[in-house]
């Protein structure tokens, strides 16, 4: 299985426990690895965002032109990737718990 195929799982309403425990297990991982991609760029933001604000005459600016950096787009990316993933992961382990308690049922 692969992070791209996470959203089929979530779609298919007959998937198994199994299938469902990995893609859990894939997308934590995912979410583990664009955390640390992130934190990394955040680590660099402060003095990058400091150099930029000495250039403009504003906050705003200096966040305008933050966001246009290769950073700036990356970082935005990022976050929105770990909300995807956050939601995936959530959903899934609902349908797992849900799975389990029609197993018991």
């Amino acid at each position: 299985m692969k992070i791209k195929d996470i959203p089929e799982v979530l779609k298919n309403p007959n998937a198994d426990g199994h299938l469902i425990a990995e893609a859990i297990g894939l997308a934590t991982a995912e979410y583990s690895f664009i955390a640390s991609l992130l934190q990394e760029i955040l680590a660099r933001k402060p003095a990058i965002w400091s150099e930029l604000r000495q250039n403009v005459k504003s906050d705003t600016r200096a966040d305008r032109t933050w966001d246009g950096t290769k950073d700036g787009i990356d970082e935005t990316g990022y976050r929105m990737k770990l909300k995807v993933l956050e939601k995936s992961i959530s959903s899934l382990k609902t349908i797992l718990k849900i799975r389990e308690n029609e197993r018991f049922n």
